[in-house]
């Protein structure tokens, strides 16, 4: 109970940040998709690249993400979803080529329909030729977590090379539109993949937007138009003082 003399640690002036650690005991470690939580220590970051950008700007952020990824710990596990018109996760883990799992930015999508698609669910039990499979690597099974997020020391290699090769969003946008941008469809999309690898662990969304949500849900814009004319204003304001 909370008193004089048994504050929560948040209200000592000396702790600047406080740190939980959720227990999860419906966590079945032996189905799929139901992984242990991350080790002590290991960190966990997905980052989600809004590809709705001119191209001076999305190099630059590029470039400041392969540097943030090189600074991160060896052992914090990275995942990378983009998005534009639709969301795409980036499959880090199939050695043979580059893996897209592509989202339709105007629907709404479910944990279990995010699950099934990524191959998490019930359905997707059995590994495909070409994944390593080696029992447990960084104390996570190998089908559930590492097909998705990787070691930052494994996957930065793997992450430069999909950075180098992406580019911006090619849905055609007519002159004066917004484009068409599913933020909401993305940040689902990144929430259910890290609940279904990592259940009960605490986790960080990193989300790299260029502007506002226009497609699908928590769109807060609409793609046309950008500008609205001067006399459309002035009626606008007449109207307003007039009520």
């Amino acid at each position: 109970m909370i008193s004089e003399t048994n504050l929560p640690a948040e209200l000592y002036p000396q702790y600047t940040t406080v740190q939980y650690t959720l227990s999860n005991p419906n966590v079945n470690p032996n189905i799929l998709g139901n992984a242990a939580p991350a080790p002590s220590g290991s960190p966990v970051f997905l980052f989600v690249l809004d590809t709705c950008m001119i191209e001076e700007e999305f190099g630059f952020v590029k470039s400041a993400l392969k540097r943030v990824i090189g600074l991160l710990p060896d052992n914090a596990l990275v995942g990378f979803v983009s998005f534009g018109m639709q969301a795409q996760v980036h499959e880090l883990g199939f050695s043979d080529m580059s893996k897209v799992y592509v989202f339709r930015g105007n629907k709404e999508i479910s944990k279990d329909q995010i699950m099934e698609q990524l191959g998490l669910g019930v359905s997707g039990r059995r590994a495909p030729v070409g994944y390593r499979q080696k029992g447990m690597q960084n104390g996570f099974p190998i089908l559930g977590v590492t097909r998705f997020l990787l070691p930052a020391s494994e996957g930065e290699y793997t992450l430069n090379f999909l950075l180098d090769e992406l580019q911006t969003d090619q849905w055609p946008v007519a002159p004066g539109n917004r484009a068409s941008r599913c933020t909401g469809v993305a940040l689902s999309v990144a929430s259910g993949l890290l609940g279904a690898c990592l259940p009960g662990t605490s986790a960080r969304i990193i989300a790299l937007v260029g502007g506002p949500c226009t497609e699908g849900p928590g769109t807060c814009f609409r793609r046309h138009p950008i500008l609205i004319s001067f006399e459309s204003m002035n009626s606008v304001v007449n109207e307003f003082r007039g009520s």
